[in-house]
């Protein structure tokens, strides 16, 4: 032999010896150990990854779809390879017959070919549109079998004779990746920013970039924030959120980013303390809708642990939202972009009754191009009109709905505060508020016009006078505790037994609603222990005398203990 041949075969037994166990007593062109090394590089390497031409696919799936018949081994995987994909608008996962079938037709056969036609109805499984919304009910029906099959098939795939490739043993140390609750193995190391698990599951089983799967791992990290205790979630809500939002390198779904934003504002309305988060309440403003424009959605995906409506999660971003307004106003929009703090504390006491408002805008603030301004517009995105007539550009409005009343405040300063009965708005004025058009115009002579109920000047020690005149009508005394008006003084005790005595009568309805719960406390002057967010009730601390009381905190699910008042939980 060629001295050179020589030493080329005595470095590939060396190497084949390191690699794969070949004694060097088996001579390299012996066929027996060729083929040995052959089988064993072929299982190392070999992909689950099938290349194939997508028409090839096409024409077989829609030829099964016709025919409802397999006999080639080359259409019977062209057909699982294609199984959950869409062609001329029908995906096979959608026919339980006809999936069935398949699924029997690549189970008899021989092993060899059972593992192959496994693999290429795993690429289905990783390639399925499981999260985008044209995805049927029907084929995620189908979804669901083809995954109980192919567990099944890996059990016994697991225990046959026949040679497996590397990533059928990847497939095997993460068999949750065929269960209900894939990735949930891999939450609190993603949360811990470490991948490797999941990178190697991955990366070894061929599973495509834009798979489901990578959706599901972004779940499975928010669910185990969800999981840690009030402090811990709280540490790490930040960079959730930033991941659900797609701050990161990984882009996800608009729909699989409602629902891990959706998942976040439940988990931090349920903690026992839970300062405003701007990042959690511009992002969920932005993906879910303003809670009070768009309650159908927040009902519809943010749920409380029993999958009902979390009312208190959307009660939280209301108050924010509101609280936030009512800042930009006085703060942004008021007189010279001065704070104008008097007038926003005194509003903000009134935030929990503040039902829906409304900001029209002069020509300098709606086209502003600053970032503040910016950011205002978008929250206030559906509230927005066009202040116009004879007023400077620099000034704004501000309409507060409230109870049965409209308040409007001005930007200038000045300018006086006046409230109307809504139901006497003329219905011009109302379609323009309700319409949701930004573009909506309203002339200032509008909203300084006759039968305004009261008219009140910011002048001097405005504040009790407000108070006299406007807590009255609205039915509501904001609270001394806490509330940032507090430290102008005290208001008469004649003005909040007229508040209580003389408020209007409101119809309480059966569904509770916090709003209508915190005008109904306010009315009867009722003390609250809320200790609901420590895992406890709501309870209104007064006794059965009050047969009004009685009835409306009954129709609200209220229980009666005696000596310690109505309790909910």
């Amino acid at each position: 032999m060629n001295r050179y041949l020589s030493d080329l075969s005595v470095s590939l037994v060396q190497a084949t010896g390191r690699s794969f166990g070949i004694s060097a007593s088996e001579y390299w062109g012996n066929p027996k150990p060729l083929s040995k090394v052959l089988a064993l590089v072929s299982g190392r390497f070999e992909s689950p990854l099938v290349s194939v031409n997508r028409r090839s696919v096409s024409q077989a799936v829609l030829r099964y779809r016709n025919s409802r018949e397999l006999t080639d081994y080359l259409d019977i995987k062209y057909v699982c390879i294609g199984a959950s994909e869409e062609f001329s608008g029908w995906c096979l996962l959608e026919d339980a017959g006809l999936l069935d079938k398949l699924l029997k037709l690549a189970q008899a056969v021989p092993d060899r070919w059972r593992l192959k036609y496994f693999s290429c109805l795993l690429r289905s499984y990783w390639s399925f549109p499981r999260d985008d919304e044209e995805t049927t009910p029907a084929s995620k029906i189908g979804w669901a079998k083809l995954r109980g099959w192919l567990d099944g098939q890996r059990i016994y795939l697991g225990g046959s004779i026949q040679t497996k490739p590397l990533w059928f043993q990847t497939l095997n140390n993460h068999a949750n990746l065929l269960a209900d609750r894939p990735c949930k193995r891999y939450g609190q190391e993603l949360l811990t920013g470490v991948s490797a698990s999941l990178n190697e599951a991955l990366e070894n089983l061929g599973v495509p970039s834009d798979s489901w799967l990578r959706n599901e791992a972004i779940d499975a990290q928010m669910q185990a924030g969800a999981d840690l205790k009030d402090v811990g979630f709280q540490s790490c809500l930040s960079r959730l959120v930033d991941v659900a939002t797609g701050k990161t390198e990984f882009r996800l779904s608009r729909s699989i980013a409602t629902r891990c934003l959706a998942r976040l504002v439940s988990r931090y309305a349920a903690c026992g303390s839970r300062p405003e988060h701007m990042a959690l309440r511009d992002a969920a403003i932005a993906l879910i809708g303003n809670p009070w424009l768009h309650r159908t959605a927040w009902d519809s995906y943010v749920l409380d642990q029993n999958g009902q409506p979390d009312d208190d999660a959307r009660e939280m971003v209301n108050g924010w939202l509101k609280v936030r307004l009512i800042k930009d106003f006085f703060d942004l929009l008021s007189e010279d972009r001065s704070a104008d703090s008097r007038r926003l504390n005194y509003w903000l006491g009134f935030e929990p009754m503040i039902e829906d408002m409304w900001f029209a805008l002069g020509a300098d603030a709606m086209s502003d191009r600053r970032k503040d301004y910016a950011e205002f517009r978008q929250r206030a995105n559906g509230r927005l009109l066009d202040l116009v007539g004879a007023t400077p550009t620099i000034n704004n409005a501000f309409l507060m709905h409230i109870g049965e009343y409209v308040v409007i405040e001005f930007g200038i300063t000045g300018n006086a505060c006046f409230a109307y009965r809504y139901n006497d708005l003329p219905a011009r004025i109302k379609r323009r508020l309700n319409s949701g058009t930004t573009q909506a115009l309203i002339d200032i002579a509008e909203l300084k016009e006759a039968g305004y109920e009261v008219r009140l000047l910011h002048q001097g020690s405005w504040e009790p006078k407000f108070d006299a005149a406007i807590c009255p009508l609205l039915g509501f005394m904001p609270s001394g505790g806490g509330d940032p008006r507090s430290s102008r003084g005290a208001v008469p005790a004649k003005s909040v037994q007229d508040v209580r005595t003389s408020a209007p009568v409101y119809p309480w309805r059966t569904s509770f609603s916090r709003l209508d719960f915190e005008r109904f406390i306010s009315r009867f002057g009722l003390a609250v222990d809320d200790r609901v967010h420590k895992g406890g009730c709501l309870w209104v601390r007064t006794d059965a005398a009050n047969a009004q009381v009685c009835e409306s905190l009954k129709n609200w699910g209220f229980s009666y203990r005696d000596g310690k008042g109505w309790w909910r939980e």
